[in-house]
């Protein structure tokens, strides 16, 4: 008698997300309609960047460094002051984490740009204003170890002739993924430049992640790390809405009778499509 063939369980909708091209992804998460959430107007300066959403496998060495170096910039006294300590490698091989896609906040605007990060969208409005784990911060920048910890991605793409280094003023970086089995929107990264602190940019981020979370057929929550060193960062989200999730981990007795204190916390938001509340003014560091 022939072996019985066994059917393929259908896809889950996180692995349907994570199978998408990054246009699709923009498309059926993001769903924009105009193409103003990739426009970012700086209310002070007035200076206007661009938001382009792509995936770590498209990622150039330039611009996956520039990330790299803003984490680094960020948050590297609050991994030294963890645990875990600050490990560049480990740090670099999780941010080429196939599933990792990134949301890129580059200074100036042009085609180039776009059509590499398959951030065009349709509509003609183009005026709109548009962690690892233990995180740091998001108006100013932090980050954290990302979920599940190193990861190892696949090839970075050689620097596309349409971008000019040095332009990656700010990012976040995100993972449709599962925590304690279930599907979540995960967090990994927040960063901001200097001059990009308190300029309302980390509420713009973490709205364009709600929208996607929402979107995605049985995810019901954004989650994120944030180291505790990091007050500023704490605050910032709590005064977003993200409140403390169960799983966030507790003390843990040692032998000997020790007691080691957690460095983080897991922070989590039900996921909603609309504006993060909050003034810029109330802008902090973190996530």
């Amino acid at each position: 008698m022939p072996p019985v063939k066994r059917k393929r369980p259908p896809p889950t909708p996180i692995e349907i997300a994570n199978q998408k091209s990054d246009e699709d992804f923009i498309k059926e998460y993001l769903q924009p309609t105009s193409s103003s959430w990739t426009w970012f107007t700086h209310p002070k300066t007035q200076t206007r960047y661009t938001i382009c959403l792509i995936g770590a496998p498209r990622m150039s060495r330039e611009d996956l460094k520039q990330c790299y170096d803003l984490i680094e910039h960020t948050s590297r006294q609050d991994y030294e002051r963890a645990a875990a300590g600050w490990k560049p490698g480990r740090k670099m091989r999780e941010m080429k984490s196939v599933e990792l896609r990134y949301l890129l906040v580059l200074e100036g605007g042009g085609a180039g740009q776009k059509g590499k990060c398959g951030c065009a969208s349709e509509g003609k409005d183009e005026d709109g204003q548009v962690s690892e784990r233990a995180g740091g911060g998001a108006e100013s920048g932090g980050g954290g170890e990302g979920k599940g910890g190193p990861r190892d991605g696949n090839g970075i793409e050689e620097e596309d002739a349409g971008r000019k280094a040095g332009q990656v003023a700010g990012f976040s970086s995100m993972m449709p993924t599962y925590e304690d089995g279930r599907p979540v929107l995960y967090c990994y990264e927040i960063h901001l430049g200097d001059s990009l602190l308190g300029a309302g940019l980390g509420r713009t981020l973490i709205s364009h992640l709600l929208t996607i979370a929402a979107n995605i057929p049985s995810v019901q929550k954004l989650m994120l790390s944030c180291f505790l060193s990091n007050a500023r960062g704490l605050a910032f989200y709590r005064k977003i809405g993200f409140e403390e999730d169960p799983y966030t981990p507790g003390p843990r007795l040692l032998r000997g009778g020790k007691t080691l204190e957690p460095d983080y916390v897991i922070l989590k938001r039900d996921v909603e499509v609309g504006k993060v509340e909050g003034s810029e003014k109330e802008d902090g560091k973190g996530e």
